[in-house]
This record gives structure tokens, C-alpha cells and sequence, in this order.
């Protein structure tokens, strides 16, 4: 019910004399899980799921019991929230993730689950007559509401760090595969000017060229927080991760140095759109979008204007291929 790779990054994060360890769940939507209990004798409304740490127990270990019994529901996404609550009896840590279901008014799993928009959970909470744990998890949404808690999102936010950094001509001409969102990350000469969103690498070349080079990094949603095999990143953020690739792939960056105005003017509007957790794919083996569009996947929108042209041309690029297949 952990994803891989959290378990041991969960337990270097939190700080001894931890007390509570608990989850903020958010799902596709962006909308939050909270538990109201009836009868509370503090008169508090609404609160985020949280278990006591039993003696001997790590961290990853009390995290997901309380996944098990307090949230009932197996997050994409695991991700601490870098903040130690303490009270007068209790010091409380939290991690946040993300639930992919689309949100309903009532939740699986435990009574008194609820799922609301970021408004309501804040006038359900705001109703508490317990001021501590009113604070405090006005606090955690608030923090939360600025993360982002999908492990596939962040690598299209690497993608715009990079372009940030001046590698403007790298691009993520994402799409579906069966069972898995592949992205791969790739230089604009790849792509094709037919479709600024579909490349074809030319590694029957390379090969022969550049004997032992890794061709380009592409990431699988089956990776979640282990992008392009990395095992220490599982808590990285976008900044983060493009450091990370420009340590592993320079030739790929380097290959994407320089501008590309349009592209990433696109980029950041196609984030916009897709915000908070929306993915896009050029093409699947189920479905293709309609002409001059691409799909956007677990957004409000179901599609996005297709990204300006690349620079190889499709036709070019086959005949390319024949020459130095013969």
C-alpha cells in the first residue's frame, strides 16, 4: 500500500520523538479526505487522518497502518510535508498523497470519510472549537495544496525546470502504452514537424556511431517515484530531478541547449490547463485524439492543442532510416 521506494525514505525523513504519524489525502481533483467524528469531546469538525506510534514501530511501518486503518484507500503517491507539529502532549508528522479516484461526497474505507473540495474542507475544519488541531490542519492544507502529489506530473514539471534552466529545446512527447503513461525526454530535432508531440529517436544510426550510449531517458508511470530507475529520489521535486538528469543524461540536454520560445510558451500553458494532476499523450493504443489535439489525462480538460512543429520531418526521417538500413 506503500509505493516502492517510500518505505525507506519515510524512515529517514521523520525525526525522532515523533508521537503521530498521519496522511493528507488528496485525489485526481484536488480534493481532500477528511474524517469528521461525531461527538467529539474537543468539538472538533473535521481532521486528517493521523495513528499513534506504537513502541518499536519505524515510521514507514506507522504510516501505513495508518493508511490501512484510518484512510482505506492505497495512495499513488507517498511525500512528506517538511513541518513537526507539537502540542503539550503530542508531536504529530505528516506526509501527504494522492488517491487516484475522481471523488465522491462519501469515501470508501473507515465511517466519517469524506471527500471536499479545498473550500469546504476549510470551512469544515474552520468550524472546530479545538484551536491546535484547527491550526494545524489549516496549516497541513494549506502546505499540501502547494505540492504536487503525482509522481508523473512532476516529471512533465522537471521537464519545464529544464526549460527554466535553458534547455528550451528538450521536449516530453508523452503518450500511452498499454498499462503505463510513458514520457520520454527527448531534443526538438527528434520530433516531427508533422506533430511537434510524436519523435522517433535515430538510434539505428547511433548505434553504430555511439556504440554503449543510452539513447533517451523515458519514464513509465510503473516507476512512480523511481523515475528513469533512480532509487533515491522518491521525495525529489521537479528542481530536483532535473539536476538529477542533467548529471545522467548530458548528451541529451546538451543536444537540448538553446531556445525554443514557442515550445515552452506551450509547455507552461499546457500545464495551466492540466493543473493540478493532468497528464497529456499524444497518441494510445485505445484511443487518438482528434486531428490538431492531443488527450489530457486525469484533467478538466480531455484535450490540448498539439505542440508547435519539431524539426525533423516524418517522411524525411523514414527515407533517413531506409539509406542506412541498405
Amino acid at each position: 500500500m506503500i509505493p516502492e521506494g517510500v518505505p525507506e525514505a519515510a524512515d529517514a525523513v521523520v525525526p525522532a520523538g515523533v508521537s503521530h504519524i498521519g496522511l493528507v489525502a488528496t485525489n485526481v481533483a484536488g480534493e481532500f479526505l477528511v474524517t469528521e467524528p461525531q461527538g467529539h469531546p474537543y468539538g472538533v469538525s473535521a481532521i486528517f487522518s493521523k495513528v499513534k506510534v506504537h513502541d518499536g514501530e519505524l515510521p514507514s511501518e506507522t504510516l501505513l497502518r495508518c493508511i490501512r486503518e484510518r484512510v482505506g484507500q492505497a495512495p499513488e503517491s507517498v511525500y512528506p510535508i517538511p513541518v513537526v507539529w507539537t502540542t503539550s502532549s503530542s508531536t504529530h508528522y505528516y506526509f501527504a498523497g494522492m488517491v487516484r479516484v475522481e471523488g465522491t461526497q462519501d469515501a470508501t474505507g473507515p465511517p466519517g470519510l469524506r471527500w471536499l473540495t479545498r473550500e469546504l474542507a476549510e470551512q469544515r475544519i474552520r468550524g472546530s472549537q479545538n484551536q491546535t488541531s484547527r491550526a494545524r490542519d489549516l496549516g497541513l492544507m494549506g502546505s499540501v495544496a502547494e505540492m504536487c502529489l503525482s509522481p508523473y506530473r512532476r516529471v512533465l514539471l522537471m521537464v519545464r525546470e529544464l526549460h527554466l534552466m535553458g534547455f528550451e529545446r528538450l521536449r516530453a512527447p508523452a503518450y500511452e502504452y498499454p498499462l503505463a503513461w510513458r514520457c520520454p525526454v527527448v531534443p526538438a530535432t527528434w520530433t516531427y514537424v508533422e506533430h511537434g508531440g510524436r519523435f522517433a529517436p535515430p538510434r539505428h544510426r547511433l548505434s553504430e556511431l555511439l556504440p554503449g550510449t543510452q539513447w533517451y531517458p523515458e519514464y513509465s508511470s510503473s516507476s512512480g517515484q523511481r523515475p528513469f530507475g533512480w532509487s533515491d529520489v522518491a521525495f525529489a521535486g521537479p528542481r530536483g530531478l532535473a539536476t538529477r538528469f542533467l548529471q545522467e543524461y548530458r548528451e541529451i540536454a546538451l543536444a537540448g541547449w538553446g531556445p525554443d520560445a514557442a515550445y515552452a510558451d506551450w509547455f507552461h500553458k499546457m500545464l495551466e490547463a492540466t493543473s493540478p494532476n493532468g497528464l497529456i499523450s499524444s497518441f494510445s493504443d485505445h484511443d487518438e485524439p482528434k486531428e490538431g489535439y492531443i488527450q489530457a489525462l486525469m484533467a478538466p480538460a480531455r484535450s490540448f492543442p498539439v505542440p508547435p512543429p519539431g524539426l525533423t520531418s516524418e517522411s524525411a526521417f523514414n527515407d533517413f532510416h531506409r539509406r542506412f538500413q541498405d
